[in-house]
C-alpha cells in the first residue's frame, strides 16, 4: 500500500471514529441538551398536537435571526475598519480604535456564541429524527441546529481569514483585555472547538443530509422564517467550504494548530490550509447576493425615477436575493425616505437648519436616501439604494410646508443611529429602517403590530396605510426590474400573495 494511500485510510479511520451524535460545545449546555429531549417526548407522545403549537421552535428561530444578524453587522464593520487601515500604507502601530473595535467585537461575539451554542444544544436530538420521521417540523428543527453550529463556524473562519495574513492583527485578537472581558489567545479558544475532528465530521454529515433531502422542504420554504434559515444556510462560506476539505487536511490542520505558537493562534505554519477558505469568506460583509438586483446600475431607469422624486417621499423595495429581506414580514422588504435634492431643501427654507447643515457634504455629493441598514442609519446616493429588484414610491400629498420641513429636519436627526435588532419602534436610540418612517410621519397614525411582547412596525404595514390614507399616494411601481401602472389593487394583491 503506498504511503498516501495509507495516511488516507488512517485519516478516514479517525474521521469516522470521531463521528457525534452531538457536538462537543463549551461547558453549560446540558440543560439545553435536557430541553431537546423534553421537546421529543412531547412531540411524539402528540405529534399534531405538538405540530400546531410550535411557539417554541418560532421563538428559537427569531433568536436565531437577531443574533446572526448582529454577528453579520458587527463582522461587515470590522472588516470596514480593517480594510481602512490597510488602505492608509503607513507604517504606523494598529490604531488605539481599530484596537477597541476588535475586543469589543470579540467581547460581544463570545456572548453571541453562547446563545448559538445554546440553540445547538436546545435541538441537536432532532437530527437523527429527521431520518424517521421525515416531515418538515423535524427538518426544521434540525436545520435550526445547523444553522446556528455553522454560524459559529463561519465566526470562527472568517476571523482566521482576517487574520492569517497579519501578525499584528493577529495578536491584537488573542491579547488578553480584562476592560473588554476578553480573555488570552481568543482564536486559540475558537480553534479548539471549530477544529474538532468529531465536530467536524458531524457538520459534514448533517451538511450532506441536508442537501439530500432539501428539495423535498422547498414547497415550504415560502414561510419567511423558514426562508431565511434556508438562506443563511445555503449562503454560509463553512457550509460550502467544510465538505471540500479532505480527512488529511482535517487531521493536518488541527496537528498544526496545536503546535502554534499559543499568543500566535493562527500561525502562518497553518495558512494554507485556512487560505484555502478564503475563496468562501468574500461575501461575509453582511450583504449575502445570491445576484445582483434587476433595476442594479441601470442608468435611464435611475435617472427617470430621481426627476420624479420629491422630498419626503417614501421608498420602499424588495431584494429576493438578499438574506436580509427574510428577516423582515411581508412583500415588502425595506423602506426609506428620499430627503430631497439641495434646491429642494433650499425651496423648503431649511438649508441653513443645525441639523441639516451637518449634511451639506453628502447632500452635495448626491447622497439622498436616508436608510438604516445593518450598519447603521445613513444617507446614501439613489444608485446605492437601486441594487434591488421592486419599487414603491409613496408620496405624501396635502401636506404644509411646514409639516414637509419637519419631515427632513426629523428624518435627519436619525443619521448616525445604531439599527435595531429588537425591532422595537418604542426605543429611538436605535432604530429599524421601516421605524425610520414612523419617526418622521409622527402626525400619521401607522399600524403596528406586536411580536414577542414588543411593538414592531414593517413595511408592509406602510404600504397598508398608504393604500387607504389620502394623504398618501404611491406614484411609482416597478416590479422585477419592469415599470409597472401604480394599480392600489395590485398592490395590495402583493402583500395577500406573501402572507
Amino acid at each position: 500500500m503506498s504511503r498516501q494511500l495509507m495516511v488516507f485510510v488512517i485519516s478516514l479511520f479517525v474521521l469516522m471514529g470521531c463521528s457525534s451524535s452531538r457536538y462537543d460545545l463549551k461547558a453549560g449546555v446540558a440543560e439545553d441538551r435536557a430541553l431537546c429531549v423534553t421537546r421529543l417526548t412531547q412531540w411524539q407522545d402528540e405529534p399534531t398536537l405538538y405540530y400546531d403549537s410550535q411557539s417554541w421552535l418560532k421563538n428559537d428561530l427569531l433568536k436565531y435571526k437577531g443574533v446572526n444578524e448582529q454577528l453579520l453587522t458587527e463582522r461587515q464593520s470590522l472588516l470596514a475598519s480593517i480594510n481602512a487601515y490597510y488602505e492608509s500604507g503607513d507604517e504606523k502601530p494598529i490604531p488605539s480604535k481599530l484596537t477597541n473595535q476588535i475586543n469589543d467585537i470579540i467581547a460581544k461575539e463570545s456572548q453571541q456564541s453562547e446563545v448559538l451554542e445554546s440553540l445547538v444544544a436546545a435541538n441537536e436530538c432532532w437530527y437523527q429524527v429527521t431520518f424517521k420521521e421525515n416531515n418538515q417540523f423535524t427538518f426544521t428543527a434540525f436545520s435550526l441546529e445547523l444553522a446556528s453550529i455553522l454560524a459559529l463556524y463561519d465566526a470562527y473562519f472568517s476571523a482566521a481569514n482576517i487574520t492569517n495574513n497579519d501578525v499584528e492583527i493577529r495578536r491584537a485578537f488573542n491579547r488578553e483585555d480584562k476592560g473588554y472581558g476578553k480573555q488570552e489567545n481568543a482564536l486559540e479558544a475558537y480553534a479548539a472547538y471549530a477544529l474538532d475532528l468529531s465536530n467536524i465530521q458531524r457538520i459534514r454529515e448533517q451538511i450532506n443530509y441536508f442537501n439530500l433531502n432539501i428539495e423535498a422542504y422547498r414547497p415550504q420554504i415560502m414561510n419567511k422564517d423558514i426562508e431565511y434559515l434556508y438562506l443563511s444556510i445555503v449562503q454560509s462560506p463553512s457550509f460550502k467550504a467544510l465538505p471540500r476539505y479532505t480527512p488529511e487536511e482535517l487531521i493536518s490542520q488541527r496537528s498544526q494548530q496545536r503546535r502554534n505558537s499559543i499568543r500566535d493562534g493562527v500561525n502562518s505554519t497553518n495558512s494554507a490550509a485556512v487560505n484555502g477558505l478564503s475563496q468562501f469568506f468574500g461575501n461575509v460583509t453582511g450583504l449575502f447576493e445570491s445576484r445582483k438586483g434587476y433595476l442594479y446600475q441601470n442608468e435611464p431607469v435611475e435617472q427617470s425615477i430621481k426627476s420624479q422624486l420629491k422630498a419626503g417621499d417614501i421608498l420602499l423595495e424588495k431584494t429576493p436575493f438578499r438574506l436580509t429581506d427574510k428577516m423582515i414580514p411581508g412583500y415588502w422588504g425595506h423602506a426609506a425616505i428620499w430627503i430631497g435634492t439641495e434646491q429642494d431643501i433650499k425651496d423648503l427654507g431649511i438649508w441653513d437648519h443645525p441639523v441639516v447643515s451637518q449634511y451639506h457634504q453628502e447632500i452635495k455629493q448626491g447622497k439622498l436616501v436616508a436608510e438604516a441598514l445593518r450598519s447603521g442609519v445613513a444617507l446614501n446616493s439613489l444608485q446605492h439604494f437601486m441594487n434591488i429588484d421592486d419599487l414603491l414610491v409613496i408620496t405624501p400629498t396635502h401636506r404644509s410646508d411646514e409639516l414637509r420641513r419637519t419631515t427632513i429636519i426629523t428624518t435627519l436627526r436619525q443619521i448616525g443611529k445604531e439599527y435595531d435588532f429588537n425591532y422595537d419602534i418604542e426605543t429611538t436610540d436605535k432604530i429599524v429602517c421601516s421605524q425610520l418612517v414612523y419617526i418622521a410621519y409622527d402626525d400619521i397614525n401607522w399600524p403596528h403590530e406586536k411580536v414577542i411582547g414588543r411593538y414592531t412596525i414593517s413595511p408592509d404595514n406602510i404600504v397598508t396605510e398608504a393604500l387607504q390614507n389620502e394623504d398618501l399616494e404611491p406614484s411609482i411601481l416597478y416590479l422585477n426590474g419592469k415599470e409597472e401602472g401604480v394599480e392600489v389593487e395590485k398592490i395590495r394583491q402583493l402583500s395577500r400573495e406573501q402572507a
